[in-house]
């Protein structure tokens, strides 16, 4: 007997979470309920595994970020990666408008932390990999809980799903060097302005769909309906 088998015997509920990874074979015939960590997650989930309730529990940002008291700047624009290099379009052209902040995912790492207060603007525009499934929207929910605008293009559909189609810092299609260009100096132009405004008010929703509440009761909600199963 496999020890899935032995947990499901005892009595257990059992919750698969591969947060944006495929989920392996044994879903099908282990699990209880599926955890999505992404609206697209969920929605791909739901079609593949229709025998099985699905349940949407949105990632969380850092809880570090709380400890970050400080505004982000008001005189001009600022904008900043934080993230691993290799997953995002950065040009030479590119990092001369954009200063690089590298998080090393592989272990704990808070140096970046203290850098978030030094920018307004978050750059997340994505280079595809292969091993890209379902990827949460983290890098909009960090931008929005320090109430700051990011800037992502808009064929990263999860990101549309939260930002709406008509946020003003999209990337319209591929991404290229030029339109990645233009759209920094069009977030430059406009910062403090109508378009501006209008793109922390998205994010300011984000932040309150983010919250530590809001993901505190989707995961009770989780739990509730794992034990209906």
């Amino acid at each position: 007997m496999s020890k899935l088998e032995s947990l499901r015997s005892a009595g257990n509920k059992l919750i698969f979470d591969v947060v944006d990874e495929v989920p392996p074979p044994i879903t099908r015939d282990y699990a209880h309920v599926v955890s999505a960590a992404s609206i697209t997650a969920y929605l791909d989930l739901s079609a593949d595994f229709p025998h099985l309730p699905v349940h949407l529990v949105n990632h969380h940002v850092d809880p570090r970020l709380s400890t970050i008291s400080a505004p982000p700047p008001t005189d001009k624009l600022r904008c900043a990666y934080f993230g691993e290099s290799v997953n995002a379009i950065l040009s030479p052209a590119v990092m001369r408008e954009v200063t690089v902040v590298h998080i090393d995912t592989s272990r704990q790492d808070a140096d970046w932390l203290p850098r978030l207060e030094a920018f307004n603007f978050h750059y997340a525009v994505r280079a595809h990999r292969d091993l890209d499934h379902h990827k949460p929207f983290l890098k909009g929910f960090t931008a929005a809980h320090r109430g700051s605008n990011i800037l992502i293009q808009s064929t990263q559909t999860e990101a549309v799903r939260w930002l709406g189609t008509d946020y003003p810092y999209l990337i319209a299609g591929e991404a290229t060097e030029t339109k990645i260009l233009a759209a920094l100096d069009y977030a430059r132009e406009s910062f403090g302005h109508s378009e501006w405004m209008d793109g922390l008010a998205r994010m300011r929703d984000i932040r309150e769909r983010t919250s530590n509440q809001r993901i505190g009761g989707e995961l009770a909600a989780l739990f509730a309906l794992a034990e209906l199963t």
